[in-house]
């Protein structure tokens, strides 16, 4: 059974100010990977992304070990190709690479296959919102992760481990976390519940060492000839934007910051008039204005998100 996966909102430095573990937030380290929904349900385990498309034909070593899963029970997490484990203030951790990870989940299953031939996709657990056929969502934070330690621990699953959880730290932790290459942090409510598809104030908060957004490619540039002349003809920037609240596609900026493979292929897809929505993630320095809704300054090329919804791209992340 897919459940949308609670979302976490971008905290800003006014926003960081009132978040700590006195006033209520519990630390998980936010890994760089691909976000997943996983549920057993009569004897058939799905892997779901956060876009709800299956991948269990991807990942079927993953689908044995989670047989072991107990009926009617869903997790939820991050699939990660792990390229070390650092140890920060005596917390093992482990560290994506978003690379790898993509490189495996974006091919074809059978590619995908040979690829894990020299590679492991693992299995980042932080949430358990239905266990034993018993739906979990209304059960708070807390209560949920000791349920998740219980179930993990009674499980024989190489391949799935439980995100770390801090009920104390501080934020030169996370700075500590993100010098060892770990994305950031996931700041939790202790007594927020499970929120499906939501993204809600005073709930979930993710802490990275930069701003990102997801956003919807809506068009292109042209690039300028330069000095060289090697992009004439080729894509310059990436118009995007975002939905607002009655679902209308907003503009709110453009970005470069694209490498010349990148580069390159953003220019063969507009060249093939390809129609797919697409969504980027965006990183930028601040979000600059005086109303409701920032801009973001200085907004960069990072990504292309296959495992986002279009739909979840909200003007709403762009909150001063």
């Amino acid at each position: 059974m897919f459940l949308e996966p609670m979302m976490a909102s971008a905290a800003n430095e006014k926003k960081r100010a009132t978040l700590s573990h006195i006033t209520g937030y519990w630390l998980e380290p936010k890994h760089d990977g691909m976000r997943a929904i996983v549920a057993k349900d009569d004897g058939v385990v799905r892997i779901y992304s956060r876009a709800g498309l299956s991948y269990e034909d991807h990942l079927p070593k993953l689908v044995e070990q989670f047989m072991q899963l107990p009926e009617g029970t869903t997790l939820d997490g991050e699939l990660m190709v792990v390229k070390k484990t650092a140890s920060v203030r005596g917390h093992l951790i482990k560290v994506a690479d978003f690379n790898a990870t993509m490189r495996i989940l974006g091919s074809l299953p059978e590619k995908a296959m040979k690829r894990q031939e020299d590679l492991t996709v693992e299995f980042c657990a932080f949430d358990v919102p239905r266990l034993r056929e018993k739906s979990l969502e209304d059960v708070v934070y807390t209560e949920r992760i000791k349920a998740l330690d219980d179930l993990i621990d009674d499980q024989n699953m190489p391949s799935v481990f439980k995100n770390p959880t801090l009920s104390e730290w501080d934020y030169r932790f996370i700075d500590e976390l993100m010098e060892q290459g770990i994305e950031g942090a996931i700041l939790k409510n202790v007594n927020s519940l499970y929120l499906s598809g939501k993204r809600r104030s005073n709930n979930w908060y993710k802490v990275k060492a930069e701003l990102s957004a997801d956003v919807v490619v809506m068009g292109y540039t042209d690039a300028k000839e330069g000095t060289t002349g090697k992009w004439l003809g080729k894509v310059g920037a990436i118009v995007f934007g975002a939905y607002d609240s009655s679902g209308e596609l907003v503009k709110v900026g453009q970005c470069s910051g694209m490498s010349d493979i990148e580069r390159d292929r953003w220019t063969a897809i507009r060249d093939s008039q390809d129609l797919t929505v697409r969504v980027i993630e965006v990183k930028y320095n601040d979000l600059v204005g005086s109303g409701e809704l920032g801009t973001p300054r200085h907004p960069q090329f990072k990504t292309e998100r296959i495992d986002k919804l279009p739909g979840d791209c909200l003007l709403s992340q762009f909150k001063l």
